[in-house]
């Protein structure tokens, strides 16, 4: 009778400890999964890359954690990928297909670089739930900013395509990033009207360029309840109103 119960005991006791450790065991390897989608994610963009002239991406290989390659910032608690920064890196790269599999990233400088490809946006950032800052000026993307991605990322707060090819009319949604501090299109082949929305925009700041002068068809500009500044002392507009007080 004392040696069933005693087996019994154990058995039970035997049964408390897996459980005990099951949901730390499960979160380890939730933890790893996770670690492992960003790592070849970030090696799938490796094998996309024609030319790296500079060697940036030769940390890149699976014999080092992730979170040590150059250009990859991680997160201290979880070590997921939060930031990836390639600028001034003369990259040469077709087509980005798997970035935003890394779904934490929230900070992505891709600037300065030879990248070319149509649709960026839709192609590549529409698991980019997180993104706060996006730099992709001075390479060589075409195609249109989406409307649909732009609604997908209120959170935007930096938001820089300057120096490529994309065409097309900035759409309305644009005014839906009502915390972008920083907008940048220009040198691009855009057209059609400016969407009235982007009155929405509250929080741009910076000076206003001297560039703007170039606006020889604009008649009325209206740049108050913003905190955008004056950058030189006078700018010179011919046949337009200006309002920025």
């Amino acid at each position: 009778m004392w040696a069933y119960l005693s087996s019994t005991l154990a058995n039970i006791f035997l049964l408390l400890l897996v459980a005990m450790n099951f949901p730390v065991n499960l979160a380890s390897a939730a933890k790893q999964f996770q670690n492992e989608t960003d790592s070849l994610a970030l090696l799938e963009l490796k094998k996309q890359i024609h030319d790296d002239p500079f060697g940036v991406l030769n940390s890149w290989i699976h014999s080092q954690h992730h979170c040590q390659w150059e250009g990859v910032t991680c997160g201290t608690r979880h070590e997921r990928v939060i930031a990836l920064t390639l600028r001034e890196s003369h990259l040469i790269l077709s087509l980005i297909s798997t970035l935003c599999n890394a779904t934490t990233l929230y900070y992505l400088d891709l600037s300065f670089n030879q990248f070319e490809g149509g649709n960026i946006l839709d192609n590549v950032l529409m698991n980019c739930q997180y993104l706060q800052y996006l730099d992709i000026s001075h390479n060589n993307f075409t195609g249109f900013i989406s409307p649909l991605v732009l609604q997908m990322h209120p959170s935007l707060t930096y938001l820089k395509f300057g120096e490529n090819s994309f065409s097309r009319s900035l759409p309305p949604e644009v005014g839906k990033l009502i915390h972008l501090v920083e907008f940048n299109v220009s040198h691009n082949q855009l057209a059609g009207d400016v969407p009235i929305s982007l009155a929405d925009l509250i929080t741009l700041t910076g000076p206003i360029p001297k560039e703007l002068e170039k606006l020889h068809y604009l008649r009325y500009l209206n740049l108050s309840i913003t905190t955008l500044r004056v950058r030189y002392r006078t700018l010179e507009f011919s046949a337009m109103q200006v309002k920025y007080h």
